[in-house]
């Protein structure tokens, strides 16, 4: 009996890393998946043809009103501190959500096991999510960019913030996501960081054709002076339809 209670701990450290490891596993599926759709044409039937195929996906995902905005982050952008806030399996519950929600948007299969660079630490776990941020960043500025442009005209003012604190939680690096997108009676967008940082962030639109502009700002309560959430670039990303890659112009 003392050697089952001295054996006991061993057996459940082993056990816990052999979940962690399905977790590592499962993630790095899934951040291929989002690769793989990130490189996908466009199709006649898609039915909406001005968007690439994952800013569609993330566009359907928003859309549905289905999830909260920390769902939305640990399923996309951090996944590696998802861990931090929720159960093992509450954490493998988000990245199954986001394979499923790739496949019923755009029907691609599953990538196979020997196309993933699966690893065997907590450490692969946060490169593949960096990996994941890295492909994925670039589709919510273009989402954004359609949107300030108004050639995406499909969300509404609730959906837009979420969209913003998406993008804002999805820098390479970022050790923050947003946790909470609410909109105010005056349709500003009030987004709270997992370290209590409170912005706001409002759309704008050109008054005329020397008053104003389309954009969407961050701004301060009170205070006149707003910050572009797209700043002005001299490189502009734009995510080809017709192509599997995005690409960088210069904007002239």
């Amino acid at each position: 009996m003392n050697l089952y209670w001295f054996l006991l701990p061993f057996a459940i450290v082993n056990v816990l890393a052999e979940l962690i490891q399905d977790y590592v596993d499962l993630v790095s599926t899934t951040t291929k998946y989002i690769e793989n759709a990130s490189k996908q044409k466009n199709k006649k039937e898609d039915p909406n043809k001005v968007l690439s195929r994952l800013e569609y996906i993330v566009k359907r995902i928003i859309l549905k009103n289905k999830y909260k905005m920390d769902e939305l982050a640990f399923m996309m952008t951090v996944p590696n501190i998802a861990l931090h806030f929720h159960t093992l399996q509450e954490c493998m519950n988000y990245q199954n959500n986001m394979q499923t929600e790739i496949y019923e948007a755009i029907s691609l299969r599953k990538p196979s096991a020997d196309t993933v660079d699966f690893g065997f630490t907590t450490s692969h776990l946060l490169l593949t999510s960096e990996t994941r941020r890295e492909i994925i960043h670039p589709f919510l500025l273009s989402l954004l960019q359609k949107i300030i442009g108004n050639i995406e005209t499909g969300f509404n003012p609730t959906q837009l913030c979420t969209l913003i604190g998406l993008y804002k939680s999805s820098s390479r690096f970022t050790k923050l996501f947003i946790k909470t997108a609410e909109v105010d009676s005056d349709d500003n967008c009030i987004l709270i960081s997992n370290d209590d940082q409170i912005t706001y962030f409002k759309q704008t639109r050109k008054l005329s054709e020397t008053e104003g502009k389309d954009d969407i700002v961050e701004f301060l309560p009170g205070v006149v002076k707003t910050v572009s959430l797209v700043p002005d670039i001299k490189k502009i990303i734009v995510i080809s339809l017709e192509s599997d890659t995005f690409s960088e112009t210069d904007e002239n």
